[in-house]
């Protein structure tokens, strides 16, 4: 059975999102239509990343990354992944914000990834490259 982890928003897509709709605002008050139209297509595909963003572990050994319908999927073979590696991103007051995962490969790829529970990710990547190693 595939297994599907949705990614987590991080604050700083939200503070993207945020300039975004204040330049739409900006450029709607000076009946700038080309700005407009620009800031509003720009965070309609951010939005859309966000909400679509999915990391799917399939049966067969491998790791779908799907970042929404305006960009490709990426298709990654468990058993070429070398490590996972946990990244903190943002600090304030010596609080992590966010963080996310960093994937290696063998071919020297680099995918990096934030599914909302980290741990559960890595564990179910540990367990299907075992299984299909048997």
């Amino acid at each position: 059975m595939n297994r599907v982890f949705q990614a987590k928003i991080n604050i700083g897509n939200y503070i993207l999102l945020i300039l975004l709709l204040l330049v739409a605002i900006h450029s709607m008050w000076c009946v700038n239509g080309i700005l407009l139209c620009l800031s509003l297509l720009l965070l309609v595909v951010i939005i859309e990343r966000m909400i679509h963003t999915t990391y799917t572990i399939t049966t067969d050994g491998m790791l779908i990354i799907n970042n929404g319908r305006f960009s490709r999927r990426k298709e990654v073979p468990l058993s070429d992944i070398n490590s996972i590696e946990r990244i903190r991103g943002m600090r304030i007051g010596g609080k992590t914000i966010s963080t996310s995962l960093l994937i290696t490969c063998k071919n020297g790829k680099i995918f990096q990834v934030s599914p909302r529970n980290e741990d559960d990710f890595v564990k179910c990547v540990q367990k299907r490259r075992i299984q299909t190693q048997d």
